[in-house]
């Protein structure tokens, strides 16, 4: 299920990730009317889920319940009979829960998690989409409705909600867990975005994955998500363009012209200024469909190499400066844009006629290959880093 509007805004997450090391935190509160009840602290993990701790609580309800885990942030859940209360523990913190065991998973109060109190909100949206969506399918029972009349009323609905949680929750705070959460959000069994075929919903997960692999890059949750975010577009993508072929004795006559363009935050950026480094010139342009997945395609090469001496050098043909500028905050490498777009003077000097078109450039500042396939430029970089 589609949705017409696409949000492209990135923002800079401040979740933190600790890993490697076992990871302290509680959960305390009150629960009134709970007397003998049964109350558990688990882990949500991707293999399943985990019981942490539990407590019998007494007629004063008050409880305290302890977990540790070698990744944060994740996932986890206070669980009574079969009504569930989300959490996320992204911090050694304590998170406070106050609620009443009529209505435990509706109504209680939460303090110490930010991200907790935000998938709150998510869930209770997610309730009121329930009930539109089961108001929906009470009337087209009373009133006979057709069923393709019923599904696009349902499609209606979602649309919107959808439209909704990408511009509050998705967009404005893509590397953080309540983003993450929401793409999993279900009615009924069935989930809400769709990560296999609607190129929409495939924009959110990449969105999601691209900011998560910045500040969680090792997680099993970051790993997961970009392989969903990398199949759903693999799925999607038109059939690639030819890389066009320059000869190798062209590119070096063309040589190294220099480029001085300024970044999102005003400051001039030279590309000259990089010699001594193993560069990537990349030319692209972020609302480009194929932008998303250039861009974690190069996320994986600038992890692994930058250590080592290799950086990016990248110049944006983006029309909307605002756009480009909440996307490449998001990037650690250079990123520079050209205000004229495809019309700027860099684009015919260096003869960019698709994008992505892409550089190498050696430690020399010698061009050494041109619009090669990101597998091949690994070969390319052992060489030249060595």
């Amino acid at each position: 299920m589609n949705i017409k509007k696409v949000a492209c805004g990135i923002l800079v997450a401040t979740v933190f990730a600790s890993c490697g090391q076992k990871n302290q935190f509680q959960v305390k509160g009150e629960i009134t009317n709970a007397a003998d009840k049964m109350l558990y602290l688990e882990a949500n993990t991707l293999n399943g889920t985990v019981k942490k701790d539990s407590i019998k609580l007494n007629i004063k309800g008050h409880f305290t319940l302890k977990g540790s885990t070698e990744e944060l942030p994740e996932f986890y859940q206070l669980r009574m009979d079969n009504q569930m209360i989300h959490l996320v523990a992204d911090s050694i913190e304590t998170i406070t829960i106050n609620a009443d065991a009529s209505n435990f998973a509706t109504a209680y109060t939460i303090e110490g998690s930010k991200q907790s109190e935000v998938i709150a909100e998510l869930d209770a949206l997610n309730r009121k989409l329930k009930l539109q969506a089961d108001s929906i399918l009470e009337v087209a029972k009373v009133n006979k409705i057709p069923q393709a009349e019923f599904s696009q009323q349902l499609e209606t609905l979602l649309s919107a909600y959808k439209e909704k949680i990408n511009r509050q929750y998705i967009y404005t705070q893509p590397g953080s867990m309540s983003a993450y959460y929401a793409l999993f959000q279900k009615l009924g069994d069935y989930m809400i975005y769709n990560p296999v075929s609607s190129k929409e919903d495939i924009r959110c997960f990449a969105a999601v994955a691209t900011s998560m692999d910045l500040y969680h890059p090792h997680t099993m949750r970051t790993k997961h998500l970009r392989k969903l975010a990398l199949k759903g577009m693999k799925n999607t993508r038109k059939p690639k363009e030819k890389n066009l072929n320059i000869p190798q004795e062209k590119i070096r006559q063309l040589g190294l012209i220099d480029i001085s363009l300024r970044d999102y935050d005003g400051n001039l950026k030279k590309l000259s200024d990089l010699k001594g480094k193993v560069v990537l010139l990349d030319f692209t342009a972020y609302a480009a469909e194929v932008s998303i997945e250039h861009n974690l395609a190069l996320r994986e090469l600038y992890n692994k190499y930058n250590k080592r001496g290799f950086t990016i050098y990248q110049v944006s043909f983006d029309d909307n400066e605002h756009f480009w500028k909440t996307a490449a905050a998001n990037l650690p490498w250079t990123c520079v844009r050209a205000p004229q777009g495809i019309y700027s003077p860099v684009a015919s000097t260096y003869n960019v006629k698709r994008i992505p078109s892409f550089f190498l450039i050696n430690r020399q500042s010698e061009i050494v290959k041109r619009d090669s396939e990101i597998k091949e430029m690994k070969k390319e970089l052992e060489a030249l880093l060595k």
